[in-house]
């Protein structure tokens, strides 16, 4: 499967995860207005202009750019939520031990009319998981494992679904009047490059 119809697939997981109607607060579509793209919030036109924050270890230079984009008419933000968790079933999925409450929190605090799209990697999987399905992780050309889940994984695309769908049930319960959208990203600085593709090694080795 090319890593575009995964890419593809991994969107349409988000919008079923999340049964669209009655999950969304706002509704935000998209649709052609001839041949151009037009944003449309609550059916009011919406300028199509984002700013993407991750704050990693300090929160304060992104909160200020945040601000700085507020004022000048850019509210669309889309944070990136690092380490999402891997809950296992029967596991109630919650806020605590990671930090998601925290960036979209931190966004909030610097435009609190902000829209969110949070954007999220989901090819890290927790040890459980690893343990589980060790032969699902990345395989390069060298023979090594990498540490993140092989795009190719039948296993991994079942149980990421779930993750999607927990991760998203969650951040409506709490922010969904702010979030119009989701952005779901994985592998080398979550743009779906391939583990390891910088340092020149190959993946995509494991088996069917």
């Amino acid at each position: 499967m090319k890593i575009t119809t995964i890419i593809i697939s991994f969107f349409s997981l988000v919008i079923a995860a999340c049964g669209l109607s009655p999950c969304l607060a706002i509704d935000a579509t998209v649709t052609s207005v001839g041949s151009v793209p037009t944003l449309r919030i609550n059916g009011m036109l919406a300028a199509p202009a984002l700013f993407q924050v991750g704050f990693l270890n300090a929160l304060e230079p992104g909160k200020t750019e945040i601000g700085m984009a507020a004022n000048h008419g850019v509210k669309i933000v889309s944070p990136t939520l690092w380490g999402i968790p891997w809950w296992q079933d029967g596991v109630q999925p919650s806020f605590d031990g990671n930090d998601m409450d925290y960036w979209m929190d931190a966004v909030l605090a610097a435009n609190p009319n902000a829209l969110i799209i949070p954007r999220f990697p989901v090819d890290q999987p927790a040890t459980w998981w690893i343990t589980q399905y060790p032969d699902d992780m990345t395989l390069f050309s060298d023979g090594t494992r990498g540490a993140m889940a092989s795009v190719h994984s039948a296993n991994w695309r079942r149980d990421a679904a779930k993750q999607i769908g927990n991760v998203i049930r969650l951040l409506e319960a709490r922010y969904g009047d702010h979030i119009i959208g989701y952005h779901v990203g994985g592998q080398e600085t979550a743009e779906w490059f391939y583990e390891k593709f910088w340092d020149g090694k190959y993946a995509g080795y494991e088996g069917p």
